[in-house]
């Protein structure tokens, strides 16, 4: 019989509790989406990189939708959508002192890049 240090052992329940806190902040991003609110509290627990990582693994489209909307709301109020100012919505006032490159998904990344350049595009053509 194998003891609990065994390697895989330890493998085991280490996916056990990557897979539980996975499945406990995923159900938390898609109540925050389903709401239309923005991510900051669960940024602030989970941090950045789990965040967005968890949004492309388990709600991809709910994500982009979700994205798209914030987007939207920009031009509602006749403001400039930029890249920071859709992190900021996204993310929180903090965010911009959190930012590095490597710090979250970069599909997350891609996502977000690709639909405010398309909604500039919007406004300024």
């Amino acid at each position: 019989m194998l003891g609990l240090h065994a390697p895989e052992h330890q493998n085991k329940l280490s996916q056990m509790i990557r897979n539980e806190f996975a499945a406990f902040w995923d159900e938390k991003v898609n109540e925050c989406f389903l709401a239309g609110k923005g991510l900051m509290e669960i940024r602030n627990k989970a941090g950045l990189s789990r965040l967005t990582k968890y949004c492309m693994d388990f709600a991809p489209a709910l994500t982009e939708v979700h994205i798209q909307k914030i987007a939207s709301e920009f031009t509602m109020v006749r403001e400039t959508i930029n890249f920071y100012g859709m992190q900021t919505k996204l993310f929180g006032a903090k965010f911009r002192n959190d930012y590095r490159p490597n710090a979250w998904d970069t599909r997350f990344s891609k996502i977000l890049f690709r639909i405010t350049v398309i909604w500039l595009a919007c406004v300024l053509f």
